[in-house]
């Protein structure tokens, strides 16, 4: 369920398909974790969920699905695409 929701996510922000499929070929199997050693890492992380939670609460949620392709695309244009990482 998780691939799908991202690859419709980068589907609209406008990635192609032979993108995305590269993309998920060069993930690994498994997951590993470990510590944070950054704290901008973490204050990234705690930024994105804020914005998100603010933004799901102006312009509404799809209360029927764990997609929430339009707030993904905000976080994605707010975080990334201005610099702002």
């Amino acid at each position: 369920m998780t691939t799908i929701a991202l690859m419709n996510t980068l589907t609209a922000i406008g990635f192609t398909l032979d993108r995305i499929r590269n993309y998920f070929d060069l993930q690994p199997n498994d997951l590993t974790f470990g510590y944070t050693k950054d704290r901008s890492l973490v204050a990234r992380l705690n930024k994105a969920v804020e914005t998100a939670d603010i933004f799901l609460s102006e312009e509404g949620y799809y209360e029927y699905s764990i997609e929430q392709t339009h707030a993904s695309i905000f976080c994605d244009e707010f975080l990334v695409s201005q610099n702002n990482y």
